[in-house]
């Protein structure tokens, strides 16, 4: 797979957090510029380290903010490219119709269940989940419960086949899955200072940098036209509406407002 040597196509890293949107983007994409989209999907960690490996690739989006900020530390990407592309919140994730009645982080904790979470080490909602589960006090209650899997695309994956009884996940996975998973919201001072953003950029080794921009400014234009349908929010007042949280109760980190 080459996206960075051809003039007609680009390599595109995008994490299971956005991957749905890329890939539906990409083909629209590929139609009206003629560039052919290729996609490499992973744990955001592990899509920094193959750029690092095969210096190669076009852009880069990070399932979150503080993966950006790696990646621009470690010279990966060109911070002046870098563009908000969506907002995400945490939140319980269980299977249709919640069979084990799940209200709340606690009962994560007082009932025997099996609660899936992304690799913390790469996923950013992994890192998320543990730091949920410590604020909350469970965390000691929940750990030998916990099943890890590599990214979010797997835990929730795992959870529609019955092998988790609940996950912690972005709540844009109900879009996903609709007809088989429900969500279970936090508490507005559960979630305060875990909301995220995801981001894009371009990365360093390309020899398309126009093309990859292009290709960031477009994919933002048409998210916002259709990220309702899709559960995604793209302005912070849009958590009005896809969320039961206001905005002003979230405490957005200042990088997710100032690109």
């Amino acid at each position: 797979m080459q996206g960075s040597t051809g003039s007609e196509s680009l390599l595109v890293y995008a994490p299971p957090a956005l991957y749905s949107l890329v890939l539906e983007y990409a083909e629209l994409h590929g139609e009206i510029y003629g560039v052919k989209v290729y996609i490499s999907t992973g744990s955001t960690g592990s899509l920094l380290g193959r750029i690092e490996i095969t210096r190669s690739g076009d852009v880069l989006f990070t399932a979150d903010h503080i993966f950006m900020e790696r990646a621009i530390s470690r010279g990966l990407v060109d911070e002046d490219t870098v563009r908000v592309v969506s907002y995400l919140v945490p939140a319980i994730v269980v299977r249709r119709g919640n069979p084990h009645n799940i209200t709340g982080i606690r009962d994560l904790a007082a009932k025997p269940l099996r609660v899936g979470v992304a690799d913390p080490e790469n996923a950013p909602f992994g890192r998320i989940a543990l730091e949920l589960l410590k604020r909350a006090g469970v965390y000691d209650s929940v750990r030998d419960r916990l099943v890890v899997y590599s990214d979010v695309g797997q835990v929730a994956r795992q959870l529609v086949l019955g092998l988790v009884d609940a996950a912690i996940l972005p709540y844009t996975v109900k879009y996903w899955y609709p007809s088989e998973v429900d969500v279970v919201w936090l508490r507005p001072e559960e979630v305060r200072g875990f909301v995220t953003c995801q981001l894009a950029a371009v990365v360093v080794y390309t020899a398309s940098r126009e093309r990859a921009r292009l290709f960031i400014e477009s994919f933002i234009e048409w998210l916002r036209e259709n990220a309702s349908k899709r559960g995604y929010v793209v302005d912070p007042e849009d958590f009005r509406y896809l969320t039961p949280y206001n905005p002003l109760d979230l405490d957005l980190p200042e990088v997710c407002l100032s690109r």
